[in-house]
């Protein structure tokens, strides 16, 4: 069952994950036998109590001296999750990983096979296919999939070339309302704003200070950074069409309108 969907902009989404690691501290010195895995969590962003880091990328040093167990294994391979038995942990964390990867259906299967509970977050759909982090691709170009909340229900669809033509021709209508002009004439002062805006963005990322993700023409909040959701005891989901697309392609633009309507 999934709890707490919600929508999360960027400072929401920090408040979040201290809610989450203060939940899990508790619970941790309530029942020592209470075990936390970070599913694709090598980096460690959050600071998050786990006993275990499930990861291709293995472990930064300071998780390796907390005696945290390391599993340095592709999470989309079958025999990667066999070394984990049914329930073995009791809580699983999962944030921004299952849109990078090539097969998120399999991996949420392994997540609810491995553990009791858990908390996912992705990247809202309404970040996701717009022109947010360059003025030449939707979203983040590493991502492969989009995800929608509906019906209690985690919705999954592909994120292939077709979607950016829907959404530079605004056939999604959900995804035009931060940035409806994009590919009119900007004003060559909204230009070099963003441009210096863009500077300092990146030399923050360097000297590795606090700031904000970068966005064209954002406010300091950037809203609908992501969506996220606790769950219990398994939860629907699904990839829209069974992950099969074809011709007319009418019938495609239907499908993310519909996908649209969701969290």
């Amino acid at each position: 069952m999934i709890i707490n969907p919600k929508k999360n902009s960027l400072r929401e989404r920090d408040l979040t994950y201290k809610k989450i690691a203060l939940k899990l501290s508790k619970l941790k010195k309530k029942d020592k036998n209470f075990k936390v895995l970070n599913v694709g969590g090598a980096l460690d962003r959050v600071g998050l109590p786990v006993d275990a880091i499930f990861d291709i990328r293995g472990a930064s040093e300071n998780r390796l001296e907390k005696n945290v167990t390391v599993y340095p294994y592709d999470i989309c391979k079958k025999d990667s999750w066999n070394e984990i038995k049914d329930n073995q942990y009791d809580y699983v964390i999962c944030t921004h990983t299952l849109e990078d990867i090539r097969d998120p259906y399999f991996v949420i299967e392994q997540l609810q096979r491995v553990a009791k509970a858990g908390y996912i977050a992705v990247p809202s759909k309404t970040r996701e296919l717009q022109f947010c982090r360059s003025w030449f691709h939707i979203g983040y170009a590493h991502h492969r999939w989009i995800f929608s909340i509906n019906n209690n229900e985690l919705m999954m669809m592909p994120k292939f070339s077709f979607v950016e033509y829907l959404a530079k021709t605004k056939k999604i209508p959900w995804t035009t309302k931060p940035m409806e002009k994009v590919y009119e004439m900007w004003p060559m002062s909204n230009r070099m704003i963003n441009y210096i805006r863009y500077i300092r963005y990146q030399a923050l990322r360097i000297f590795r200070k606090p700031n904000d993700v970068f966005q064209l023409r954002a406010n300091k909040k950037i809203d609908d950074y992501e969506i996220s959701f606790e769950w219990k005891n398994n939860f629907k989901f699904q990839l829209v069409d069974d992950d099969l697309f074809l011709p007319p392609y009418q019938n495609i633009i239907d499908a993310y309108v519909k996908f649209g309507k969701g969290l």
